[in-house]
């Protein structure tokens, strides 16, 4: 330890005075402790060995139950954006007697929501901002973070699963996909997510079957730039701006000189 780090644990363990240097002996002093302990409160071996598995981190798809009680079917939608992936797994999602989406923003988890009632399908809204009870809904519109692992569904939608690798928010996708207790489970994405979908899916034990999507129109770089004034914006166009700022001021001139309503992302 260096000069800066011997003196931030000094003042830890002054703070936590449980805290003391690592030390393998007292670690193998105390397993064997309990393990006579154990012997004392004469606890059946199988107890025991249950216990043990319990404590036992190191197989992530094991902290899941209710999932590793369904056999689970497993569908990858994989391609570019525009390309219907989210269209298809949003069909079976519609068809089933009850679902959950997932979404990485609630906007998007919000669009769903208003998407399905509108439609006449029954479907809650669950994000971190919003919580919305329709009486007699089966299905469920959410933000990746608020989904219930506990409830079982019929089919979940998981929408950019390639977030797996965020080193931020990753845990929530990893968390959705070794957890969800669903009978289908429908990912879609990016193909940078196919070797790491594959990895957890075999932790799993579950059936992986991989959809890949074309673009349906053709992306070009258009020759024509937007104007200072904003005047050739198309309804459905979106601006891509670097600064919170910039953001809001876009948003009011478009809605003050146009006749758009425009929405922030």
């Amino acid at each position: 330890l260096n000069g800066t780090n011997r003196i931030m644990l000094s003042a830890v363990r002054r703070l936590i005075p449980a805290i003391k240097p690592f030390s393998l002996g007292r670690l193998r002093s105390s397993h064997t402790k309990s393990k006579s302990l154990l012997k004392k409160l004469k606890i059946p071996s199988s107890e025991v060995d249950n216990l043990q598995s319990y404590a036992n981190l190191k197989s992530p798809s094991d902290w899941y139950p209710a999932a590793r009680r369904l056999n689970r079917k497993v569908f990858l939608h994989i391609g570019p954006t525009n390309s219907g992936k989210t269209h298809n797994a949003l069909r079976h999602f519609e068809k089933a007697s009850s679902g959950v989406y997932c979404g990485p923003l609630r906007l998007l988890a919000y669009e769903q929501f208003d998407r399905l009632n509108s439609r006449g399908l029954l479907c809650s809204l669950k994000t971190g901002q919003q919580h919305v009870e329709v009486e007699n809904a089966q299905h469920l519109s959410c933000t990746i973070e608020m989904v219930s692992l506990v409830k079982e569904v019929e089919c979940a939608v998981v929408d950019e699963i390639q977030m797996l690798g965020h080193e931020e928010r990753g845990w929530a996708w990893t968390r959705a996909l070794l957890g969800l207790p669903a009978n289908q489970l429908h990912l879609c994405g990016s193909e940078s997510a196919l070797p790491l979908v594959n990895q957890l899916v075999a932790l799993t034990g579950d059936s992986l079957e991989v959809h890949r999507y074309e673009r349906l129109s053709p992306l070009v770089v258009s020759r024509d730039h937007v104007g200072d004034g904003l005047s050739s914006l198309e309804k459905g166009d979106c601006l891509v701006v670097f600064s919170r700022k910039d953001i809001y001021r876009l948003k009011s001139l478009v809605e003050k000189f146009l006749p758009f309503k425009c929405c922030v992302v």
